[in-house]
């Protein structure tokens, strides 16, 4: 089979846009995956859900959070209880109709939360041994909350009062605010 350039057809192909993973800052996103694991040490158990943005932009980040553990030791236990309230905040600022007892991990696929993003961490490519800079995580703190929320609005009025400071500041300072620099 051979190929002729001038025969390519890109109908209904979308363009590429930048990265796919969702940028740092506070944004509201659609559980669009949801699964029950194993943990890395196949000790216990951890839900994983993909969160995507509602802008149609396709961006996505994954949570995992630790629901179970076998081993005794206090800092696994305290993963544990960590987890089960970042999975109750989840449910609760997402709307799941019952947060005490979610019944199936699909319950959560389509709940819409609030969510902050940090930078995450570096990673090494398999392949080639480079470093790539790492995507978008919920923070491990308080990473949900509700969407239309005082977080949520904090958030866009921050992005808003600086990017009006942006423009003052471009606009040079003509203030009257004595300064003494004598020391």
């Amino acid at each position: 089979m051979s190929f002729n350039f001038s025969n390519l057809d890109l109908t209904g192909v979308k363009p590429a846009t930048g990265g796919n993973s969702v940028p740092v800052g506070s944004h509201v996103l659609e559980i669009t995956n949801a699964e029950l694991a194993e943990n890395k040490a196949k000790t216990g158990k951890q839900v994983m859900v993909e969160l995507t943005m509602t802008d149609g932009s396709g961006r996505k980040c994954r949570d995992y959070i630790t629901i179970f553990d076998g081993r005794s030791a206090e800092n696994y236990q305290t993963a544990v209880r960590i987890g089960r309230e970042r999975l109750r905040a989840l449910l609760e600022f997402g709307g799941h109709p019952n947060p005490d007892n979610p019944g199936e991990i699909s319950s959560l696929i389509g709940l819409t939360v609030g969510v902050h993003i940090e930078k995450g961490d570096e990673w090494k490519d398999k392949e080639t041994g480079e470093m790539k800079p790492g995507g978008g995580r919920p923070r491990k703190n308080a990473p949900y909350f509700t969407p239309g929320s005082a977080s949520a609005s904090t958030a866009s009025t921050a992005s808003t009062a600086s990017a009006a400071g942006s423009r003052r500041s471009s606009k040079g300072l003509d203030d009257d605010i004595p300064f003494d620099f004598r020391g």
